[in-house]
């Protein structure tokens, strides 16, 4: 049943009692008290991306009307959850570029006070700060923010 859900079909078990098509799925339906169940794709530009499900425990299944109406609701319920999706999408695109620059920022930091303490060169610094990342098994921001950390805790000699 999944995979003609996911198809964009819509499925309906008009009596879970007698549904060949869907054994497994009627039996279950019908011991929890689920006479008819109806299910609609949600389609988004040529895919389904879930199903709309709706369930009934009286004697009559589904007329077409409300085959249609759940065919519409499942349309609008499609869009509000890919909208949802390339909200999400966007938004963490956008926060990626600050995170890299944070991260820079802070790497540039630990750089120069290594460069300070063992008096080496930038690419030096910054070759100590990938072995530390290395040996610890640490992300190099990690180990960076560490080094500027313990600057700010240590007083001045």
């Amino acid at each position: 049943m999944r995979r003609r859900g996911l198809s964009g079909t819509t499925i309906a078990i008009d009596n879970t009692a007698d549904s060949p098509a869907y054994p497994d799925v009627a039996g279950i339906a019908r011991r929890h008290g689920i006479t008819y169940a109806l299910s609609t794709g949600l389609p988004v530009q040529r895919r389904t991306i879930g199903a709309l499900n709706i369930y009934g425990t009286d004697e009559a299944a589904f007329n077409d009307t409300t085959r249609e109406l759940a065919a519409a609701f499942a349309s609008y319920a499609a869009v509000a959850l890919a909208n949802a999706d390339l909200y999400t999408s966007t938004a963490n695109l956008a926060a990626n570029p600050q995170r890299a620059l944070d991260s820079r920022a802070v790497i540039d930091q630990a750089k120069g006070i290594l460069m300070r303490q063992h008096r080496i060169s930038p690419d030096a610094a910054f070759d100590l700060l990938v072995q530390l990342s290395n040996t610890a098994n640490r992300k190099l921001r990690e180990i960076a923010q560490d080094v500027v950390d313990e600057t700010q805790r240590t007083p001045p000699a």
